[in-house]
């Protein structure tokens, strides 16, 4: 099913509807934000890495990209869990005829910013490499995952609970700003 929501999003959450993938989300959850510090963190503090935004209350930079590499994990799962509960929270308040349930929002969220993440393992690593992960290029290449982590998102709540598309639409924006909003107070 994660791959197949890379070519064939509509059939896997099709898919997702009738299954039971809780399991898997919580695995998917954990490996990406496992990775991402063991991988894209850790190499940015071993090559010096530029910070798009100075740490604050003076703490020096590289003292910061260290300690980043610890706080990524668990803040990421908090940062999901975040967007997990906003989508829930705003689906059951105003979309009260979809019967929106917060274990198929988790497992639609989990899958939807799995599958895309993936690129970004060698890409965040070439990156680094090539340009040493400078803002000006990282940024817009995790900016276009973002954007195609959320449009799965929409796409999950259109197909899963049968919410219309504009509906969908401001859920991923939902999504995407709080991404975008929490993941900037920590990551650099």
């Amino acid at each position: 099913m994660i791959l197949e929501l890379a070519y064939s999003p509509a059939r896997a959450f099709d898919r997702l509807k009738d299954t039971d993938f809780l399991k898997w989300s919580v695995i998917l959850l954990a490996v990406r934000w496992i990775v991402s510090a063991a991988n894209t963190l850790t190499n940015m503090y071993l090559h010096h890495s530029p910070m798009a935004i100075r740490p604050p209350f003076g703490i020096e930079k590289d003292t910061y990209r260290f300690y980043e590499i610890f706080w990524y994990g668990p803040y990421g799962v908090l940062i999901m869990l975040t967007i997990v509960l906003a989508l829930f929270l705003i689906g059951k308040r105003y979309y009260r005829n979809h019967h929106i349930s917060f274990r198929k929002t988790f497992e639609i969220v989990s899958l939807s910013f799995f599958t895309p993440w993936l690129p970004t393992v060698p890409g965040d690593y070439l990156l680094i490499l090539t340009v040493n992960a400078r803002p000006e290029f990282l940024v817009p290449f995790h900016v276009i995952i973002l954007s195609w982590e959320c449009w799965l998102v929409s796409l999950g709540f259109r197909r899963i609970f049968g919410v219309e598309f504009r509906q969908s639409a401001f859920l991923a924006l939902v999504a995407g700003g709080l991404f975008f909003g929490l993941g900037g107070l920590l990551i650099r």
